[in-house]
């Protein structure tokens, strides 16, 4: 194909169009072998320098419009992009690409490399699941943009996994893989418990927990106690108890382990009342509790969209479940913290039994368009993301 001509990721700015996006990460093994969905992760961190070509194929992808349902355009959005095409598989498998670590995505104009994370590649079959940071989400334009493929001379990661989540993001686990890594900071977790993966997630792959002392630790962190904030997982109760104090938590960052009298932090949970268990955000501020209660009753085995929100600025904390705000409470002063860990999957008595995926804590609180664009990605990307026929590169 010639010459390789280089892009650098550096030089991306982000702009509010949409031709303008940045570069991106793969899974390493052996650099001889193909890339598959068991093979770790490439645990780099750096941008890197994308090919501008080289690359033989290529495949638009399209969000419409019509399915963004953000009235205002969402700034440095990441786009869940999964699917199966058999152009995607390996050659040595009949498809198109090179080696497994030769999928870049780039904006609409073919050249500028935008930020990715690869979540999982399966080389026999095509799947992939990755993250793609666009720069702009437009609520009247949608965006474009370009999955290109068959370059047998890049043969080493190309993702950009911080890259993809610089936008005021804390924490992302996809409860991909045993190390717990926060593809965020590049941060691993301390498992307690023995927590597993498994591969029945709502995104590929999820972590499964047990109801008593099962969780991941993380921290202690200051990037965990921002003044505004908004927590996010998708949650599937394997049981949510059976007696009226049984209350699962998702995530917890130490409101109860000072004193019930003194709380502090906040945390996400299933509250369970003798026929209701609905999820519920809690926000403290070292004297009292922001209970924000969702009114969706939520039935084991069953997969939920949770999303908790504090603004320091309105003083609300807000709680989403499938896009939709189901309730609110108001609090004075500030989230107050002392420095304690994050515990992914609750403690204790308290502990989350069933599947967690996708769980993310994000600086500042995202508005229920941001909220309601998430879920409409992430439940149903095959509705979001329209795949273009191949294409050979210009």
């Amino acid at each position: 194909m010639g010459v390789l001509g280089f892009a650098a990721l550096a030089a991306c700015s982000l702009t509010t169009s949409l031709d303008g996006l940045t570069g991106g990460p793969v899974e390493t093994a052996d650099a001889s072998a193909p890339a598959d969905a068991s093979a770790p992760m490439d645990a780099s961190d750096e941008a890197k320098i994308v090919p501008s070509t080289g690359w033989a194929f290529r495949k638009s992808l399209t969000v419409d419009k019509s399915v963004v349902p953000s009235a205002t355009d969402l700034a440095e959005f990441p786009l869940l992009v999964s699917l199966t095409d058999a152009d995607l598989r390996t050659t040595d498998s009949g498809g198109k690409v090179a080696n497994g670590r030769d999928l870049a995505f780039f904006a609409a104009d073919g050249v500028t490399p935008l930020a990715y994370e690869i979540e999982s590649y399966a080389s026999t079959t095509g799947q992939i699941i990755a993250w793609v940071k666009l720069p702009v989400l437009s609520a009247t334009m949608g965006a474009k943009l370009y999955l290109a493929f068959g370059n047998a001379q890049v043969t080493a990661s190309l993702e950009d996994r911080k890259g993809v989540w610089s936008s005021g993001f804390a924490a992302v686990w996809h409860m991909a893989d045993a190390t717990w890594t926060d593809s965020a900071s590049g941060s691993t977790g301390n498992p307690v418990g023995v927590p597993t993966i498994v591969k029945t997630g709502q995104i590929g792959t999820a972590a499964s927990f047990g109801a008593t002392d099962v969780y991941v630790g993380v921290g202690p962190d200051a990037r965990f106690q921002p003044t505004s904030i908004t927590v996010s997982a998708w949650a599937n109760p394997g049981s949510v108890g059976s007696a009226p104090d049984r209350h699962p938590y998702m995530l917890d960052q130490d409101t109860y382990r000072d004193t019930a009298s003194n709380p502090r932090g906040y945390y996400m949970e299933i509250y369970r009342t003798q026929t209701n268990p609905r999820p519920t955000f809690y926000t403290a501020n070292g004297t009292e509790l922001a209970h924000a209660f969702a009114t969706t009753s939520v039935v084991n085995g069953t997969w939920y969209h949770v999303v908790g929100t504090r603004d320091e600025t309105s003083g609300l904390t807000r709680i989403y479940v499938n896009g939709v705000e189901e309730g609110s409470a108001t609090m004075t002063g500030g989230i107050a913290y002392l420095p304690n860990k994050v515990q992914v999957g609750g403690f204790g008595s308290q502990s989350w039994d069933g599947l967690l995926d996708e769980v993310r804590i994000a600086k500042g609180a995202r508005d229920a368009g941001w909220i309601r664009t998430e879920y409409a990605n992430q439940s149903a990307p095959e509705k979001f993301v329209t795949v273009g026929p191949l294409q050979t590169t210009p």
